[in-house]
Formats: structure tokens, sequence, C-alpha cells
């Protein structure tokens, strides 16, 4: 669940935590990165500074620079169940992200559902 579900907070993009996820983001990297080293890797995530980072900054597996695509300087990821507003146009990056990942052909994710969904679109259970 991300921490915008949760009154709307956002941690700082630094210290530990931004540690923390770059182990995750280099972890889901490396596996997708080694099952097939000729196609892009897109990254997704409700975290936008985590994105913006990701796709600035080429990520390392095993001693090789991989470039990674993703869509930068977005508004963050607004979940359908904690979004009191009627604006559609509020969830077209939700969608964008269901689109991308449905299309892809291995989909690496975290404990969230919103990553198994994804992965689910597109026909493969990896995690």
């Amino acid at each position: 669940m991300s921490a915008l579900d949760h009154g709307h907070f956002t941690p700082k993009f630094d210290g530990r935590y931004k540690s923390y996820l770059m182990q995750l983001t280099n972890n889901a990297v490396e596996c997708d990165y080694l099952l097939d080293t000729k196609r892009p890797i897109v990254f997704i995530s409700d975290s936008t500074d985590l994105v913006d980072h990701v796709i600035e900054n080429k990520i390392n597996v095993r001693g090789l620079k991989v470039q990674i695509l993703g869509v930068k300087q977005r508004p963050n990821i607004i979940h359908l169940e904690f979004d009191n507003t009627n604006l559609e146009d509020t969830f077209y990056p939700l969608f964008e992200d269901l689109l991308i990942m449905g299309g892809g052909s291995s989909v690496s994710h975290g404990l969230g559902s919103f990553g198994a969904f994804g992965a689910g679109l597109a026909g493969n259970r990896a995690s």
C-alpha cells in the first residue's frame, strides 16, 4: 500500500527510505534484465520521485549500466479506493500504468495488488 493511501502523506525521497526503495528497484531491474537483456525495461511506481530518479540514472546490473524507461514528472498516482473526487482524468496515470504492464513480457512487482494485477494482465506471475 502506498504512503499516499494514508492521509496523502508522501515521505521525503532521501536517506534510509531512498536506500530501501533503491534496493527493491535494483532487485527488480536485475531480475527483468537477466530474463531478457535485449528488451527495454519500463519502470512504474506510485512514487513519482523514485520513477524520476530511476529513469534519470542508469541502474548497475552486474557491472553493466542499464537505462530504464518510464514516464517522467507526472502527478502522483491516485488509487481508486482512496480518492474522493469524481474527476476521471485523475485516474489516467493509473490506467496508463496498467496498459503498459499488461503489454509487458515480464512484470516484477512488490507486495501490492496493483503490480500483481498488472502481472496478471501480462500473463505472468513473476514477483
